[in-house]
């Protein structure tokens, strides 16, 4: 595949590799060949984003080769049939590794296949992709969760650069998941944390300002963004990160009156003092699809939620409350008590005897903030 005129270098290949990660993304070049990045930008090969999630590692530090071979290698087992099972991508490792004639060839293959695996996604995510990630991403491994957020960063470098083939909406809901993702398995490493912000921040003013009708502030923000980014601006930007800010809890709950007798949808509001919901908590099913009955509200409820730009809703982990199991969500920036009100009827993400209760100023026990 040859490049675009557009393409930008970062996305070249890194030479200069140990001869253990130049096998690996011989392995992963081969694997993914005639595989396009998007249907748009169909002369760049999908090898490019592989390229990058290897480089944002680097950036950030990272010199372990068992992390960095998998930056190579993480897509490979999910999306392609030759490799989908893990001894068919062991063999083919173990053996360019004897070729290069590394020793414990057999061994490094085992440990960076066992890495990709944990890498791979579920072919059925229950309580929905975004749901199945934060889950997931909680249970990684160190090494694991530093490639997961490498990834989902690069992909926010491709919104950034490329032009893409996804709806606005399309990529909003990504971006939101690519979100969730990566909170999910922060902790590893501040830099690429605060990296990961950086790119969010731009990749989600690229796409406010390129969306049809933007404001021309908008619009030049987004053009200046993308002409002038690069890979060493952005971890210039995430060093001078300002550090966190602790969340303030809800001021006040307002909960369902009869939570054992509940069926789906919202258990508990948390109020801020200006009567703004900044928290919300739901009856979830975690062995159950997005399209379940329980899970269905919960779906329908934030993509009405993050339809109203920039709402943000992010999971919080799994609780049980009541012998129930809930998730909560935070809400930012909060939102007007009767706008939340009125999106979770429309969602029918709320009974209407607690939807009148909310609206009343009724409060109820806390569920832990």
């Amino acid at each position: 595949m040859s490049s675009l005129p557009f393409l930008h270098p970062i996305y070249n290949k890194s030479y200069g590799l140990t001869p253990l990660l130049e096998v690996c993304y011989e392995v992963a070049e081969y694997a993914h060949r005639g595989v396009p990045r998007t249907k748009k930008t169909g002369d760049i090969a999908y090898i490019t984003h592989p390229t990058i999630v290897y480089k944002l590692l680097r950036l950030v530090g990272i010199d372990d080769e068992i992390t960095l071979a998998a930056c190579f290698l993480h897509d490979v087992m999910e999306d392609c049939p030759e490799f989908k099972k893990p001894e068919a991508l062991r063999a083919r490792l173990a053996k360019g590794f004897k070729q290069a004639n590394l020793p414990d060839a057999d061994k490094f293959a085992y440990l960076i296949v066992e890495l990709c695996e944990e890498l791979t996604n579920a072919e059925h995510m229950a309580e929905g992709k975004r749901g199945w990630q934060w889950e997931h991403g909680q249970r990684l491994s160190p090494r694991a969760k530093l490639v997961k957020i490498a990834d989902q960063a690069a992909s926010l470098v491709d919104d950034i650069l490329l032009p893409s083939d996804r709806s606005y909406e399309q990529m909003r809901k990504f971006n939101m998941k690519a979100l969730e993702c990566a909170k999910a398995c922060a902790g590893e490493n501040e830099l690429l944390d605060h990296l990961f912000k950086v790119l969010f921040r731009d990749a989600m003013t690229v796409m406010d300002g390129e969306q049809t009708g933007a404001p021309p502030d908008k619009a030049a923000d987004a053009e200046r963004i993308r002409e002038n980014f690069s890979l060493e601006e952005a971890l210039r930007a995430a060093e001078q990160y300002p550090p966190a800010k602790e969340d303030a809890p809800p001021v006040k709950w307002r909960r369902h009156p009869q939570m054992s007798a509940a069926k789906t949808g919202i258990t508990s509001i948390g109020i801020t003092e200006d009567d703004k919901v900044c928290r919300f908590a739901m009856l979830v099913d975690p062995d159950k699809e997005a399209d379940s009955s329980c899970n269905k509200p919960v779906m329908a409820l934030i993509q009405n939620l993050e339809a109203v730009s920039p709402t943000r809703v992010t999971y919080q982990p799994l609780e049980i409350l009541d012998g129930r199991v809930v998730r909560s969500f935070k809400l930012k920036p909060p939102l007007a008590l009767a706008e939340f009100i009125e999106k979770a009827v429309k969602s029918s993400a709320i009974e209407a005897s607690f939807a009148s209760r909310a609206s009343a100023g009724i409060a109820g026990r806390s569920i832990n903030n």
